[in-house]
């Protein structure tokens, strides 16, 4: 049997961790790349989250071939879990086993009490593992892994967290039946589109909700303004205002909508979201039949008001007669608040993906 080795990567081997992940996904029809830019930005330590934190790139050799690569992920504001974050390895037990021993292993070293595997670095980056629907095509921003990575990593998890997502027809939804308590509150929030021209209000705003409404969240830590600009700057070619939805009370800023045309129908296997998609999205407009309703979040205050529906309202208004299809992001099936509110309009389960947690 041969030995399977851990080792902190070299920057020379960058380039053949990225083609390793590439390789992982070699003519497989329902991959689209979101890994590879990413990748190179925390090789470089160039992404705003590394400020503060403490990110390592590993590898797993055998026979000196990389079998495994993964970025180890300490994060200043979730100080107690180290992250095997952007995992990637070979159909083989044994690489992953050797991976979280060295994982653990520098868990404690850290004074941490868990491991985690599917969270890549903060869930604005990815939270889950795809744990099925394998056949299907990824939709924007969605996992997207082999079908062996939740075979091998389940049966090892002390816990294990599911999501899931959800999808429908446009014409089905209805949001003309809600209830009349509702209908009459709807004009006390006023819907905003975003302005990018002042990208960095944007992005305070966009924090501000966010660290109000997701506090409570199991993975959910302090996000800060200066990676949310940094987040909507690799995306702006593709956001429009209508993009970004927020929901003011008296000037009050309570809630938000993040969505997107499912830029993946514009590009090939194992292609990476870029200029071309863009220039086929201005060209082709029809050519995508779905939009993904990415992330929603009100303040705790208002989040059994009407809030949430003004901002669904104006969504539906905007994409009614644009799309076929919609469907949302992830969401912690633990959180019946927002599992329940979107099951109100998306009847159709899409996917499920799972979190997984080892005690050290």
């Amino acid at each position: 049997m041969s030995y399977i080795s851990i080792r902190e990567a070299a920057r020379s081997d960058f380039a053949k961790m990225i083609s390793f992940q590439k390789n992982i996904y070699r003519g497989n029809p329902n991959y689209r790349d979101y890994q590879t830019r990413m990748l190179k930005m925390l090789f470089e330590q160039k992404m705003e989250i590394q400020k503060k934190s403490r990110t390592l790139p590993v590898l797993a050799e055998k026979n000196g071939n990389i079998v495994g690569i993964a970025m180890l992920a300490s994060i200043d504001r979730m100080r107690d879990c180290l992250q095997i974050a952007f995992l990637e390895m070979n159909n083989e037990e044994a690489v992953f086993d050797a991976i979280l021993a060295y994982a653990k292993k520098r868990a404690q070293a850290l004074s941490c009490s868990t491991v985690l595997v599917g969270l890549n670095l903060h869930v604005n980056y990815g939270l889950g593992l795809l744990a099925s629907d394998f056949d299907k095509a990824q939709s924007l921003g969605s996992a997207y892994n082999p079908a062996y990575y939740i075979d091998i990593i389940e049966p090892r998890a002390t816990r294990i967290r599911l999501l899931k997502s959800y999808k429908d027809k446009v014409s089905a939804i209805r949001l003309d039946n809600l209830p009349s308590a509702i209908q009459r509150r709807l004009d006390l929030f006023e819907i905003r589109h975003a302005d990018f021209k002042k990208i960095e209000e944007t992005a305070r705003i966009y924090s501000y909700i966010n660290n109000l409404a997701f506090e409570s969240h199991k993975y959910y830590y302090e996000s800060r303004d200066a990676e949310n600009l940094e987040l909507f700057n690799d995306y702006k070619i593709f956001l429009k205002p209508e993009n970004l939805l927020f929901a003011f009370y008296k000037d009050e800023p309570v809630g938000f909508i993040l969505w997107y045309p499912d830029f993946n129908q514009l590009i090939a296997a194992g292609e990476e979201l870029g200029v071309r998609a863009f220039v086929k999205s201005r060209l082709y407009p029809r050519s995508i039949d779905a939009l993904k309703l990415t992330e929603f979040g009100v303040v705790p205050r208002f989040q059994r008001t009407a809030a949430i529906y003004a901002l669904l309202k104006e969504c539906y208004e905007l994409n009614k007669s644009r799309y076929e299809w919609i469907e949302s992001g992830w969401i912690l099936a633990e959180n019946s608040d927002s599992d329940n509110l979107v099951r109100r309009f998306l009847k159709q389960e899409s996917k499920s993906y799972k979190v997984f947690e080892f005690d050290v």
